[in-house]
């Protein structure tokens, strides 16, 4: 017995050292301790708003580009020889074979998915009573996104299921384009569009190679020493910021639509400019650039869509460029979709909605990313929203006795179908003052502060979560909720996006102001995974107290005692509960399992 009980502890606080170490980066399995790393140098004050590159970043893995052979040299081309040597004539470039003698990739077909805007017809964003509940029901921009959900300007002839199709070998079409059909976008649009005769592929096709083959000039972006950002230096140099990617994909689009034969469908593109929320832009910021971004529109069978092919070539993590390609969420967007991140400079009509938000609107909506659209994620509330201010910018939150909550609702299916997980936690900030230095900056009506706001990195705090019934079909309300420091807090939301990959993904972000005391203690450690915990919400526990534990999840829980005692959690509704006394110091673990193995959620220290 007493080998089985050190078998048991033993590999129980192996277990804890490993979720402890995933936790923080600090903790290490073996080695020397890690060496405290210099401060940070003082920031700087911000001197523009900047948004070119989305601020999260993805786990799409890179595919290797394919291997182009060297292009053959004409017979014209003069090559030299000696007197041991005869010439050797080099051979000719191959005309470009008929369309006939190629073979066609196959036209994309519709994945059975489900879009996460579709339209509620038996739900209604206005109530007789007002639910301040839900802030679409007084605020301004999110009534004006609530009421016109589901409606596009334009006349559509298909379902709301464009960007849900299969590309593959569309893509690879593309992708594997020789080097010698890129030398002009003549010759580039032509080898794009050649096989297809409907607008849609073509536009696939010119969409790929952008982002697989143009290379963001994040340096050039940082300094502001960019290259020319024509369709042409483009094209040869491979590298560029949003306004070159714009201009080469509405280059391409255009040069295809010249060469479109009788009876083939042409492509109707347009290049928008404007406001993004990428790189260099925070939550709660006071002004917005509309001089920052730029990207495409089109027009598919009726419905106007948006191409994002900055964004689909890459992100930026830890000041690093990451080059990937992930057109998922940045391939035909819908308008209610892409005006979470994206509004044009001057005209409202590029927006495509039907009750266009005006730039003071746009800048007041929660900071969202794809990983938020994937999930159907929609913030309806939090304690630190004043209810009924219909201007206020709803990422940035202040709260006055330590505790912070947040309600986000999602799409019931999408949100199963990404893994089903969000994992939430804040970091200290520092506040940065925000320069107006720009004819484009528009401040942002009612805000007091000119800050804008920096995470200083350092252990996060966790944030727990849960999920919770709603009143609209389809949809569920995830609940994250804790106590926080003093002081002005980043809360990062992040959600799967992959069921089979156990990775999180920046959804939303909010600025925190908390003027409490910040002495409620620090939060239990949330290792994530199928168990969440619903209480307590301090992570020490005090001997002799009563504790309730609360938990959620699929399997039956079980809390693990620094005795090693194992106790088994009852169902309570939608929860699992356990009521314990603490009579012994150290960890108490909270998960499922049996006495094979055990999956921990979390952990709280009795002292």
């Amino acid at each position: 017995m007493n080998a089985d009980a050190d078998q048991i502890q033993g590999g129980i606080a192996a277990i804890k050292l490993r979720l402890e170490s995933q936790l923080d980066p600090s903790l290490q399995l073996r080695g020397p301790p890690m060496k405290k790393p210099p401060p940070p140098p003082p920031l700087k004050p911000k001197p523009s708003v900047k948004a070119d590159l989305p601020y999260h970043t993805s786990a799409v893995p890179v595919r290797p580009k394919p291997v182009v052979p060297p292009r053959p040299r004409s017979q014209s081309a003069t090559s030299t020889s000696n007197s041991c040597s005869p010439t050797v004539s080099k051979p000719a470039i191959p005309a470009r074979p008929s369309a006939q003698s190629r073979a066609v990739p196959p036209r994309p077909t519709q994945k059975p998915q489900r879009n996460s805007f579709e339209h509620d017809t038996n739900q209604s964003a206005h109530h007789s009573n007002m639910d301040t509940s839900d802030v679409a029901n007084w605020h301004a921009a999110m009534s004006k996104l609530e009421s016109a959900r589901g409606i596009a300007v334009g006349n559509p002839v298909l379902p709301r299921t464009l960007q849900n199709m299969d590309f593959a070998q569309l893509d690879e079409h593309a992708i594997n384009t020789p080097q010698n059909e890129t030398q002009s976008i003549h010759g580039l649009a032509a080898y794009l569009s050649f096989p297809f005769d409907d607008a849609l592929s073509k536009i696939r096709a010119i969409f790929c190679w952008v982002a697989w083959n143009i290379d963001y000039d994040y340096k050039g972006f940082v300094t502001g020493q960019m290259k020319p950002q024509d369709a042409n230096t483009v094209l040869h140099s491979r590298s560029s910021v949003c306004e070159g990617y714009a201009n080469l994909f509405l280059a391409l689009c255009k040069a295809a639509s010249a060469q479109t034969p009788h009876g083939h469908e042409s492509i109707t593109a347009f290049k928008i400019s404007g406001a993004a929320r990428g790189v260099g832009v925070e939550p709660g910021d006071p002004a917005v650039d509309l001089d920052a971004h730029a990207w495409n529109a089109v027009l598919v069978h009726g419905e106007y869509r948006f191409i994002e092919c900055t964004w689909a070539a890459g992100s930026v993590m830890n000041q690093q460029y990451n080059k990937q390609y992930v057109p998922g969420p940045y391939f035909l967007v819908n308008p209610l979709d892409f005006v979470q991140t994206h509004i044009p400079k001057s005209d409202a009509k590029e927006q495509f909605l039907s009750n266009p938000l005006t730039h003071q609107e746009w800048a007041a909506l929660p900071m969202m990313s794809s990983a938020a659209r994937l999930n159907g994620m929609r913030l309806l509330n939090s304690n630190g929203i004043v209810p009924n201010n219909r201007g206020c910018l709803l990422s940035f939150l202040e709260i006055q006795d330590d505790y912070l909550e947040i309600s986000i609702e999602v799409d019931a299916e999408l949100f199963q179908s990404t893994g089903g997980m969000v994992m939430a936690h804040v970091t200290h900030g520092q506040l940065v003052p925000v320069t107006k230095n720009s004819a484009s900056t528009v401040w942002v009506d009612g805000v007091h502060h000119r800050d804008t706001i920096i995470s200083k990195g350092g252990q996060p705090q966790s944030l727990m979560w849960y999920t919770a019934a709603s009143h609209r079909p389809g949809k569920m309300t995830c609940v994250i909720r804790g106590f926080v420091p003093h002081g002005d807090l980043v809360c990062d939301v992040m959600a799967s996006v992959d069921p089979g990959v156990m990775m999180y993904h920046n959804a939303m972000k909010f600025r925190v102001k908390n003027h409490g005391p910040g002495n409620h203690g620090l939060p239990p450690k949330c290792f994530g995974g199928s168990v969440r915990l619903v209480e307590p919400l301090w992570g020490t526990l005090r001997l002799g107290e009563q504790v309730r534990f609360k938990v959620q999840g699929d399997l039956d829980g079980v809390v693990i005692t620094p005795g090693k005692s194992v106790l088994c959690m009852r169902r309570e509704g939608d929860f699992q509960v356990l009521d314990v006394r603490i009579d012994e110091k150290g960890a108490y673990s909270v998960g499922h399992g049996d006495w094979r193995s055990y999956s921990f959620g979390g952990q709280y220290i009795a002292a």
